[in-house]
């Protein structure tokens, strides 16, 4: 497999295993993204995030997407490792831990110092999978967000 930045070309084939992302966490619903989206998000002017592909006999079989943040407390530069998937085809091969070697040689090169993600708690091969990296896991934070309406009277009442 070759890992290397995606490219314009590539976000046919990113929307493609995202969808498969979505579909196997039963999370068909919540895909809303399109190409023109994931484009600007990921390759316009101002990108939101970065995304290695994996490319395996000439076709893209994993992407991982990530992005810079800021831990406070520890006055730490974090890359945040929002999606890591492989086609369920080409599992259990190595890409998977490839993909995210990739991911954690760019947080390295570039002074970050740790990489966070999260995945599902009913995900116990992934689980497994991170733990036998030496990843920590911790169940000490709920996440919350805001979103649709709650985000608009929030910002409402800020005005």
């Amino acid at each position: 497999m070759t890992i290397r930045p995606a490219q314009n070309e590539d976000i046919t084939s990113i929307l493609t295993l995202m969808r498969e992302l979505a579909e196997f966490e039963g999370l068909e619903d919540q895909l809303l993204i399109d190409e023109e989206r994931l484009h600007d998000a990921l390759l316009g002017n101002v990108p939101a995030a970065g995304c290695f592909v994996g490319e395996f006999e000439g076709r893209v079989i994993a992407f991982a997407i990530f992005f810079p943040v800021f831990k406070s407390f520890r006055g730490q530069r974090s890359i945040y490792l929002e999606d890591l998937y492989v086609c369920e085809a080409e599992r259990r091969r190595g890409f998977g831990r490839r993909m995210l070697g990739a991911v954690a040689a760019f947080a390295h090169e570039n002074g970050f110092e740790r990489v966070d993600w999260k995945t599902a708690r009913a995900n116990t091969n992934a689980i497994g999978f991170y733990h036998s990296l030496g990843a920590e896991s911790r169940d000490t934070e709920v996440d919350f967000r805001l979103l649709g309406d709650a985000l608009a009277k929030m910002a409402a009442e800020t005005s």
